[in-house]
């Protein structure tokens, strides 16, 4: 089971979420929001193309990796088929504005679960 649960996650995928947190810990928040939505792209297209959601690549991939696009559709999948730790630091982040506290030692308290 835990097999078939990580099979859509490659190995690029891991050095970029890998390099994203990384940047995270060091404070480089900028650059670590874009990696780890480099790499939430990255996850959503294994995804699509190896067929494990029922779009054809084609039909959504310009949509769907224009980070503009809000529209509901768009939303929803990237919602439901990235990567949930990803987007939990991106928004952690994004909440501070990109900017990591004067007194980041690399860690935060967790607030809820």
């Amino acid at each position: 089971d835990l097999r078939s649960m990580r099979q859509h996650i490659t190995d690029d995928f891991m050095e970029l979420f890998k390099k994203g947190v990384e940047q995270y810990l060091a404070g480089e928040w900028k650059c670590a929001i874009e990696t780890l939505r480099d790499a939430d792209d990255l996850m959503i297209q294994c995804i699509l193309e190896e067929g494990y959601i029922d779009y054809k690549m084609e039909d959504v991939a310009e949509e769907l990796f224009d980070r503009r696009n809000s529209s509901e559709e768009v939303t929803r999948i990237r919602r439901d088929f990235g990567d949930g730790a990803c987007k939990c630091l991106v928004s952690y982040m994004e909440k501070r504005k990109g900017v990591a506290p004067d007194d980041w030692k690399g860690v935060r308290v967790l607030t809820s679960k």
